[in-house]
């Protein structure tokens, strides 16, 4: 379902038997929004989660970062325990900060994007499709022709929209950085066929931080929308279980022994 939380639009997905003490947070990337959680939302709900999913760059004035996260903390302000955060592309600095901020249990970053003094590798942000937003455009116009293909990869149906200038200049002009490595477990979950965010750059996150590292052969960019997105949700559901253990657990069974 829908829900208001101040003047942000927030997916909700209560779970069917609820198993977890802890619920999820889910956070989009660049020319998103929450809409590209929801297959997992509704699968994770089977295995027993409640998940939240806000959608942070909603305001036409398209804000700048700070602004991305306060509308964040709107939203964590309405659960009822701090969540396991799940994050998308550029969303991984708004988690990273907020992670350490309220004590989340643990990160799983999806496809992160970094500006490159964080190991990120932006070939793609430099092309002329571009050059407006770096310049000083309000707004950052959405991939278009053969680089949207190459961004959306195998997703059906992904619709994308103008997204923050002020944010995509602070990524691309390195200001826009990762805050230091978080203390809690992480998994990043990287694509192998993914332009946006290459695995040997994701590879270099998880290193960094010290995380599990885990690459899907031929995925691209959005694998919670791909072919076999099931499997990939599954497999994040399963890392929580074994990276938290029991005590994230409202009751345990022998499929969530960790």
């Amino acid at each position: 379902m829908r829900t208001k939380i101040g003047s942000l639009s927030v997916e909700l997905v209560r779970a069917e038997a609820a198993r977890f003490q802890r619920p999820l947070l889910f956070l989009h990337g660049l020319w998103t929004d929450a809409s590209i959680w929801r297959a997992w939302m509704g699968y994770l709900s089977h295995r027993g989660w409640e998940s939240w999913a806000p959608g942070l760059c909603s305001d036409p004035q398209y804000p700048a970062h700070d602004r991305v996260v306060e509308a964040a903390r709107t939203v964590l302000a309405s659960l009822p325990e701090p969540p396991i955060i799940v994050t998308h592309d550029l969303g991984v600095v708004a988690a990273l900060e907020l992670a350490q901020e309220i004590a989340s249990p643990a990160i799983v970053a999806v496809a992160p994007v970094m500006a490159s003094a964080d190991g990120g590798q932006l070939r793609e942000f430099g092309l002329p499709h571009f050059w407006r937003a770096r310049f000083g455009a309000s707004d950052v116009a959405p991939p278009r022709g053969a680089l949207a293909r190459g961004f959306v990869g195998r997703t059906a149906g992904l619709s994308l929209r103008p997204d923050s200038g002020p944010i995509f200049r602070a990524l691309v002009g390195d200001s826009l950085r990762l805050p230091p490595a978080a203390p809690m477990p992480g998994l990043v979950v990287g694509g192998g066929d993914d332009r946006f965010a290459p695995s040997s750059a994701v590879r270099s996150l998880a290193e960094r931080q010290g995380w599990q590292f885990d690459v899907l052969p031929e995925r691209g960019h959005f694998p919670m929308l791909e072919p076999g997105w099931e499997q990939a949700a599954d497999g994040v559901h399963r890392w929580i279980v074994r990276a938290l253990g029991e005590e994230i657990l409202a009751w345990l069974d022998d499929e969530d022994e960790p």
